[in-house]
């Protein structure tokens, strides 16, 4: 596929979207959040103004709506 897109002088850019939608009924979200309560892990970046809540993960706007980011520091 890149040989006939090179042909014709296309170009591909891989875009990566690491937010994940933070919606309850979403199964990566869940998944997210039972490992956090699971293990006491910090696995979302946390919004540093939700300090001493028990839901204190980042959420920003992103195309699904509400999204959280994985921590990967």
């Amino acid at each position: 596929m890149l040989q006939k897109l090179g042909y014709y002088d296309r170009k591909v850019v891989v875009i990566s979207d690491p937010h994940v939608r933070k919606n309850d009924s979403y199964f990566l979200y869940e998944l997210f959040r039972k490992f956090e309560a699971d293990d006491a892990a910090k696995l979302l970046v946390r919004d540093p103004t939700k300090f001493a809540l028990d839901d204190d993960a980042f959420v920003g706007h992103c195309w699904p709506g509400g999204s959280v980011w994985p921590d990967f520091y």
